[in-house]
């Protein structure tokens, strides 16, 4: 316990079953980051929105109304907060006191604001990085007799089913069969990608004691040993 003592107060300690489990006070850091933009790519801004174009395509982002955008220097911009913090609603009972509803919106509302700052900085990033690099997902085919191919702009897979599963492919997203157990998916998008890669990956997931199914590229399956008779 002296240990604890010593230790930095912008943290908090719990002592749980004789674990330590730190909790961090204060926010994470990301939404003070600097997003450097890469020479290929113009922004505009229009009020709270920044529109990103680069050699991939177009994408958008809207600033939640309490965060402004600061130009540094060239090619360099941040996310900063304005001064007034939004007003939360408050769906409290009549009989509570009013000064303790006060103190429990004002906290919510600057609860939403530190959510939202790492996300919108975040969520800037990843349109830069789109329309400028673009995002991929590499998805693995483990069993035997197990392909896909592309055809008439479907996905056909054959993954141990009675007949092949079709899957339509969207107009945003790119797909690249290296090899007949090999798929690659493709698109300026981050999340349009990541959620198209889940539910390739959900047609059959990976299970435990053979390893068969459709998962993502260097992703480890954990093993289970199988049953043995006695």
């Amino acid at each position: 316990m002296k240990k604890l003592e010593r230790m930095e107060s912008a943290e908090k300690y719990y002592v749980t079953f004789g674990k330590i489990i730190l909790y961090h006070q204060f926010m994470s850091r990301v939404g003070k980051r600097v997003i450097v933009v890469p020479a290929d790519v113009n922004l505009e801004f229009e009020g709270q929105t920044i529109v990103a174009t680069g050699n991939k395509g177009v994408l958008s982002f809207t600033l939640p109304p309490f965060f402004n955008f600061k130009m540094l220097e060239e090619r360099q911009i941040m996310i900063e907060k304005v001064e007034s913090f939004p007003e939360a609603t408050c769906c409290c009972h009549q009989g509570r006191d009013l000064l303790m509803r006060d103190l429990v919106c004002a906290k919510a509302s600057k609860k939403v604001v530190k959510e939202l700052y790492g996300l919108s900085r975040t969520s800037i990033f990843n349109i830069i990085k789109g329309v400028s690099e673009g995002f991929q997902k590499r998805l693995q085919l483990t069993g035997v007799g197990y392909r896909v191919q592309i055809e008439n702009g479907y996905l056909v897979l054959n993954v141990g089913y009675s007949r092949p599963v079709k899957v339509l492919i969207p107009e945003d997203i790119s797909l690249q069969c290296d090899s007949s157990t090999s798929v690659l998916i493709s698109g300026i998008e981050k999340s349009r990608v990541g959620n198209f890669a889940a539910k390739i990956r959900l047609i059959r997931v990976p299970e435990p004691y053979k390893g068969k199914g459709i998962s993502y590229d260097n992703e480890v399956v954990r093993r289970k040993p199988g049953k043995t008779g006695k």
